[in-house]
């Protein structure tokens, strides 16, 4: 969760306009084109892994070097051919998304006990820095 405290911050208080929009550019990416299909791109790199890791488990007992370079070189390549046979045979793989639907009535009761504990409070010091601070009742 810091990691993700130190990215907002930085992306809306820290970094200049130019530097805040190529940290937003660097963490999505568009693979299949057209308004709003971006994917982070840590989610696209798992993939790109994965799809690897299956190549190198299919090579069996001829897993030498050369063919552990080669089969991870051809990858994203042999992904691409499967998918499009896949779908010519009109052979639908079930996909699904990485989240699940939130509840507004769970929304709610998290953000009413989230004012009750009142978790951080916003300190300004001089020049404008920002601190968050932990109230201790949270702990």
């Amino acid at each position: 969760m810091g990691h993700t405290i130190d990215y907002i911050l930085k992306v809306e208080y820290l970094l200049s306009p130019l530097h805040r929009i190529r940290a937003l550019e660097g963490a999505f990416c568009n693979t299949r084109g057209g308004i709003g299909k971006n994917v982070e791109s840590d989610l696209v790199q798992e993939h790109s892994v994965r799809n690897q890791k299956n190549l190198i488990r299919h090579l069996g007992s001829n897993k030498s070097e050369r063919a552990i370079t080669r089969s991870t070189i051809a990858a994203g390549a042999v992904t691409n051919i499967i998918d499009q046979v896949d779908e010519s045979l009109k052979l639908y793989r079930p996909r699904g998304k990485h989240h699940k639907s939130k509840s507004i009535k769970d929304e709610e009761i998290v953000a009413k006990s989230l004012r009750e504990l009142r978790p951080c409070k916003i300190v300004y010091l001089a020049g404008n820095v920002m601190v968050l601070q932990t109230s201790k009742r949270a702990l």
